[in-house]
Parts: structure tokens; sequence; C-alpha cells
């Protein structure tokens, strides 16, 4: 079992690992058109990777939540890196970009605050638990 965990963990951190590295080649090739927003876009996803890992090993429901919840948070500002991504490296004009910006940004924002504000109202996971089945002590919602 302990090297199964091993195994799991040393998968994580080094796909963690090749992630950082991508984003550390695309921001020093900055005259390509969308480096620095996929740089910054694979930062976000090593970011998630390395929350998850610590929640996977934090011992305490508290722990985990709190790391689950910087985990949620990495997931909610990933669409709009990924439309500024695609919109540098195609070069396109968005029709209404005004817009377009605004309802991603209004909706990320709506949903970093509904992550914020979950812990009192259980609106999104429900209520947490920690069941123990498998590698790692899993964090589950009872919906």
């Amino acid at each position: 079992m302990y090297s199964t965990a091993l195994v799991s963990l040393i998968l994580y951190i080094s796909c963690t690992c090749v992630i950082i590295a991508a984003s550390i080649i695309a921001w020093q090739r900055q005259s390509v058109n969308g480096s620095n927003q996929f740089a910054l876009l694979a930062l976000n996803q090593a970011m998630w990777s390395i929350f998850f890992v610590i929640e996977l090993l934090s011992p305490t429901i508290e722990t985990k939540l709190f790391w689950d919840s910087l985990h949620w948070m990495t997931a909610a500002i990933y669409p709009i890196l990924l439309l500024w991504f695609g919109v540098e490296f195609c070069q396109v004009e968005l029709r209404r970009s005004n817009l377009v910006w605004s309802v991603v940004g209004t909706t990320t924002v709506l949903f970093l605050i509904l992550i914020i504000l979950d812990r009192y109202l259980n609106l999104l996971r429900g209520f947490p638990l920690v069941r123990i089945s498998g590698v790692f002590p899993d964090l589950v919602y009872d919906l």
C-alpha cells in the first residue's frame, strides 16, 4: 500500500515538474504569440496539481478543506486563462470583446466568491467527509 502511495506521489510531482518546465520554456519565448498566456495557463495547472497533492497528504479535514478550496480557485481561473491564451495565440479579435471579457470575468469572480462562502453556505460541495478507501484518505462531499 505504501509503495502504491509513493508511486502515485512520484507521478503527481513529476507531472507538476514537467508542467512547470513547460511554463518556464514558454515564458522565455516571449516573441511567440500567446507564450506568456500559455506560461500562466501552465503555471495555473501546476498550482492545481500542487494543491491536489498537498490535499492528499493533509491529515485533517480542516487542512484538506483549505487545500481543496485553493484547488477549486485555480480551476475557476482556468477558463479566463484558456480564453486569453486562445485569443492571443490565434491573434483573433473577439466581436464584442468587452462583453465577452465582462461575462467571463464576472462569472469567475462570482464563482470565486461562492467558493469562499461555501464553507458557510454548503451550496457547492455539501458536507465534507473523509473516507478511508484506497491509498490516500479521500475528501468527499455528502450532498
